[in-house]
């Protein structure tokens, strides 16, 4: 788990040095959950609804992926897959901010520490 955390840490440092319209895809992951999320923004049924086809389509998406690379995975696991990304997420999120020096093959970048 650290060298993942590791790893996602030298990755979204990189992010911050993106083309701009990227950076604009990626942080929709995050505005997606904020609208979500936002007390009173949008009625509840709407959200289940919203969230529900987020879940259908990366379900989806996930089963065509592992199938054309030659696996299959149960509806169970492809289901869990939002529980595990959203995990990872927070987790990213707190270790990018955690003020610890990046390495990378035994070398320490300052550049990055900022």
């Amino acid at each position: 788990m650290r060298h993942l955390l590791q790893q996602r840490k030298r990755w979204m440092k990189g992010a911050t040095r993106l083309p701009w319209q990227l950076g604009v895809l990626f942080s929709s992951y995050g505005f997606f959950y904020t609208v979500l999320g936002w007390p009173g923004l949008l009625p509840l049924p709407l959200i289940g609804a919203l969230y529900a086809a987020k879940v259908g389509c990366q379900t989806l998406f996930l089963a065509i992926t592992l199938r054309q690379a030659g696996h299959r995975e149960n509806l169970g696991v492809l289901l869990l897959y939002d529980v595990y990304l959203l995990f990872m997420s927070l987790a990213v999120l707190a270790y990018t901010w955690w003020p610890s020096p990046i390495q990378w093959k035994e070398r320490r970048y300052r550049w990055a520490e900022g």
